[in-house]
């Protein structure tokens, strides 16, 4: 059985959360954005546009969020083999030395816009192991939730990261 594999310290980090994290939201970092996945919607650009819009002013594409940060900047004497910063406070004890990304899932909320403060908050929400065809395959899951400055939910996402 592969998932008896997971120790009971790393399956104690279910449920773990890490310090919220909050970010500004500027109108050029919007606009460099948009700019930079390629949507020309004037919703993100143009405040004359986009005050006469449902949205009533611009907001940010539906994944500006990402951009957030994951993880704060680290010197690469501080990252595994992987690139992951060593030590963070969701740095679950698995006996992997390399992961990749596995799949999203993302819900949405409330737009973003500028002006915003945005706040992640991390949290391990599974852990597990499978075997795979070269052996065993550990899965960490972490839903970071954001909400703005008035508490409202702006997006979730739950991903998994595959390690061995």
């Amino acid at each position: 059985m592969a998932d008896a594999s997971v120790s009971a310290e790393a399956k104690a980090m279910i449920g773990r959360q890490a310090a919220p994290q909050t970010c500004g939201v500027s109108l050029t970092a919007i606009r460099r954005f948009a700019r930079a996945i390629g949507d020309t919607s004037p919703v993100y650009v143009d405040e004359e546009f986009a005050r006469n819009s449902q949205w009533k002013g611009i907001i940010a594409p539906p994944t500006f969020f990402f951009t957030l940060g994951y993880y704060d900047d680290a010197p690469g004497t501080q990252l595994r083999e992987d690139g992951r910063p060593i030590g963070t406070e969701l740095d679950v004890p698995l006996p992997v030395n390399r992961a990749v990304g596995g799949a999203s899932a993302v819900e949405f909320g409330e737009p973003i816009r500028p002006g915003d403060t945005i706040t992640s908050t991390k949290r391990v929400a599974d852990v597990y192991c499978k075997e795979g065809k070269s052996g065993l395959l550990y899965f960490t899951v972490i839903e970071t939730t954001y909400t703005n400055q008035k508490g409202e939910f702006v997006a979730r996402e739950k991903a998994s990261f595959i390690e061995r």
